[in-house]
């Protein structure tokens, strides 16, 4: 049995008779005999600090280390601590970012799955840049909102606990396009946040696409601060609006058949966003505008069947009466709302005014929230939703070792990477 697959699944490196070799060597590479013959786990990298610890489901987690006090064995940077992780790869790598503000950008590219970045708390360990779409490059070109996050993550399976993910550009005067400043950019597959913070004004968190999972998380922002086609569930989470806008632009371009008959690896037909037992906080209405009517939206469509439901939270009075509102352009609705769902079921507090509602949202039924509250199912499995190790944990396991460790990079096979395809234009970007 491979290193890292589970009873019952399939290595996809064993699938014909190189692969085959290849894990062999892996194997034979990953497990030296100790004096009295017995395997132990053998120490090996390319730079920082490291440690290696047995799985309970067989597989191998490395611990790298990233520091800015100048510590000789750790990594300066997280994006180096990236780099190090072998393309390819299918074991888990644990990233730990030692307390400290880190300014500048990090992208864990597609291929580099199996990712953690583990933090002691989001209030010690923060990630931070202050780019934004429209920005020129040094070619004279303009970053995108594809490219201009604070973090990227077009790997699947990664994981994050315990950190604060910063776009620190100024609040703007508008909102455009000029004005998306992400603070982090989700592209890749299985991919979960726990005790994480998101900060930003426009497009703060962009939850692109794949299977998306958030715990004990804040999120902050104004305009469309919620955005992207991912299927992504935010289950206990604080989502709080620093002015007036937009909390959710969801994605989603057609319906079921149609992202069912789709022929691209990501697409999942049940795209949507769920906002499960969470709170929506605000600014004080009191010192905001005169009129003294909320003027933040659970919601717009990005695109023509946008998914969102909120599901037993708590609304605060900054909410707009109507709850939800069509994507307004100069000559009237961007899209006909015929195909978008917008529902609540179980809203409480002072910006939960269900009979004030937009006509065409939707008020669930017990056994359609159900549905929604059962994240496996609504996410098609939880098996890849492992919580990450604490660090506790990790000190426990003597895995923070403080030694250098050296030995050969890229040592996998590079099989061919998986292609995502992006569905639709751009235009009308939130």
């Amino acid at each position: 049995m491979c290193l890292g697959v589970r009873e019952g699944e399939h290595c996809r490196c064993c699938m014909n008779f190189v692969g085959c070799v290849i894990c062999a060597i892996i194997l034979s590479a990953a497990w030296i005999p100790s004096s009295g013959g017995v395997p132990v786990r053998a120490h090996q990298g390319a730079a920082g600090s490291v440690g290696r610890l047995l799985r309970e489901d067989g597989g191998i987690q490395t611990v790298l280390v990233v520091s800015n006090d100048g510590h000789p064995d750790h990594f300066a940077s997280v994006q180096a601590a990236v780099d190090a992780v072998p393309m390819w790869n299918y074991l888990r790598w644990v990233i730990y970012i030692k307390p400290g503000v880190y300014y500048g950008t990090v992208v864990v590219p597609e291929g580099k799955d199996y990712i953690t970045f583990l933090g002691e708390s989001a209030k010690r360990t923060v990630l931070t840049y202050n780019r934004k779409a429209c920005d020129k490059k040094l070619d004279g070109s303009e970053y995108t909102i594809l490219d201009c996050p604070t973090v990227i993550v077009d790997a699947s399976n990664f994981l994050a606990k315990g950190i604060t993910f910063e776009n620190s550009s100024p609040k703007p005067d508008d909102f455009d396009y000029n004005s998306q400043a992400p603070a982090i950019r989700v592209s890749g597959d299985n991919c979960a946040f726990y005790d994480c913070v998101f900060l930003g004004w426009q497009d703060t968190l962009y939850a692109d696409q794949g299977k998306h999972y958030y715990k004990d998380c804040r999120i902050e922002g104004n305009v469309d601060f919620i955005l992207g086609y991912a299927s992504a569930v935010f289950e206990n989470c604080t989502i709080h609006s620093r002015g007036e806008g937009f909390i959710t632009a969801q994605s989603r371009w057609c319906e079921e058949e149609c992202l069912a008959a789709s022929n691209s690896t990501f697409v999942t037909s049940n795209s949507a966003f769920v906002i499960l037992r969470s709170n929506i906080t605000g600014y004080n209405l009191a010192t905001y505008n005169s009129t003294g009517t909320g003027l933040t939206y659970l919601g717009r469509p990005w695109r023509e069947y946008a998914k969102v439901v909120f599901i037993d939270s708590i609304l605060g009075e900054h909410i707009a009466p109507e709850g939800w509102v069509d994507w307004l352009t100069d000559t009237g609705p961007l899209f006909a709302h015929d195909y978008v769902y917008f529902g609540e079921f179980n809203s409480r507090g002072p910006g939960a005014n269900s009979s004030a509602r937009i006509g065409w949202s939707h008020r669930l039924t017990e056994e359609e929230a159900e549905a929604y509250r059962d994240v496996s199912g609504f996410l098609g499995t939880r098996n890849w939703l492992e919580t990450p190790p604490s660090l506790e944990q990790l000190k426990e396991s003597n895995m923070l070792q403080e030694k250098n460790w050296s030995g050969q990079e890229g040592y996998r096979e590079k099989f061919p990477p998986r292609r995502w395809k992006r569905m639709g234009d751009r235009d009308g970007e939130p």
